[in-house]
């Protein structure tokens, strides 16, 4: 956080690990490699120069052609491909953005991909390989943005640092959740969307057991549970939640 004259802070988010981003490509990060392809340039983790050769899908691109490259999808298509050295250097150019980020001030990281594919197997594949890479070095939570649900589940998914293996460097809500008489509540995620002129929310809470859970929503652990006030606020309902292991 930073302080705010006069008191108060704000929080900083990284917004630069994004599928949409992009540089020029007669810009200084965009080089060549040994054998002609076109690659990004970047210090890496361990502070030695790098190379990441583009990918085909983005060079044979018109955005390419008009003198653009989408460097952080460049990263994503590589590394779900997995061919070596490519997928090993795409994996430590994510790592270097979020180590850079988390440098300058970052509170959080925010990750997208929604740019990184058009079919939404692989937008899942491509969160997870995000998400992965990222917290291999990140002190500081990770962020999903997506306008797709499925892909924000797969991010929730794989993020060890959400599901508290991390509670080292990440305070969570659990302790005010069990400090206000809810045991078992370790903690809660609200994520928002805004389409169409209202916001759309996905909760994903975490408990010690279903029986945490039938103590706080009742015998029907499957039957959202609301509040009388949420009248005021919501315009739309799930009746049913669905719930998932930790593993």
């Amino acid at each position: 956080m930073i302080p705010m004259p006069g008191g108060g802070s704000f929080i900083v988010i990284g917004e630069n690990i994004h599928a949409s981003r992009s540089v020029k490509r007669t810009g200084p990060l965009i080089t060549s490699t040994s054998d002609g392809r076109d690659a990004i340039r970047f210090i890496g983790p361990d502070g030695d120069e790098m190379l990441l050769a583009i990918p085909d899908a983005i060079w044979m691109g018109s955005e390419f052609a008009s003198g653009r490259v989408r460097h952080v999808k460049s990263a994503i298509l590589a590394g779900l491909a997995g061919r070596k050295p490519d997928a090993v250097a795409a994996r430590d150019y994510v790592r270097s953005l979020a180590l850079r980020q988390e440098g300058a001030g970052a509170d959080y990281l925010d990750l997208n991909v929604d740019e990184a594919a058009a079919d939404a197997a692989t937008r899942v594949a491509a969160i997870r390989w995000l998400v992965e890479a990222v917290e291999e070095v990140a002190r500081v939570p990770v962020a999903i943005d997506s306008s797709d649900g499925d892909v924000i589940e797969a991010g929730l998914a794989a993020s060890r640092m959400m599901l508290f293996e991390r509670r080292d460097i990440f305070h969570t809500a659990g302790d005010f959740y069990r400090v206000n008489g809810i045991p078992g509540n370790r903690g809660v995620w609200v994520l928002r969307r805004t389409k169409g002129g209202r916001a759309h929310f996905l909760l994903m809470s975490l408990w010690d057991s279903l029986d945490s859970v039938r103590a706080f929503a009742g015998p029907d652990v499957a039957r959202a549970r609301y509040y009388p006030e949420d009248d005021r606020f919501l315009v739309a309902r799930e009746t049913f939640v669905r719930h998932y292991q930790v593993h």
